[in-house]
């Protein structure tokens, strides 16, 4: 909304400028486009004609529908960024959470006295050695998965 009403400023300062002289338009050394009635360079900066003549009713009416479908287009990919930007964030936060996770799973298996599977009825099983180092390389696995490291 804020980029709108920056853009009919804009629009009007041109106009206004239009009416009152000459606007120019010219890109920096860092590739941005600026516009103004004093160029900082007139050899690098191309005049504007932004006078209506008479009988260009409609020609204005495409342009102007031309910059409206622009400026949804504009608009749309601002969203679009904006969207792909916040799933990026919310991936990265679960990523975190999965790696702090598969950490604290492999800290526990690697402290524990033993490791054990709870049986239907409640009733706990000890692993094995081989079932526990199974346990920990699975836990390895994980923590390299999540967080890139093991």
């Amino acid at each position: 909304m804020a980029r709108r009403a920056g853009l009919v400023i804009l629009l009007g300062c041109l106009a206004g400028a239009a009416a009152a002289g000459e606007i120019y338009r010219w890109t920096d050394a860092e590739g941005n486009v600026h516009f103004g009635d004093r160029p900082p360079d007139q050899d690098r900066a191309q005049k504007l004609d932004l006078r209506t003549r008479p009988g260009d009713a409609a020609a204005a009416r495409r342009r102007l529908e031309r910059e409206q479908r622009l400026l949804r287009a504009f608009e749309e990919e601002r969203r679009l960024r904006a969207r792909a930007r916040q799933q990026a964030a919310e991936a990265e936060r679960r990523r975190r959470r999965n790696c702090e996770k598969a950490r604290e799973v492999l800290r526990e298996y690697r402290e524990a006295t033993y490791l054990y599977d709870e049986n239907p009825d409640g009733s706990r099983r000890i692993l094995s050695h081989e079932e526990r180092a199974e346990a920990e390389r699975e836990a390895r696995a994980q923590v390299r998965h999540w967080c890139g490291e093991g």
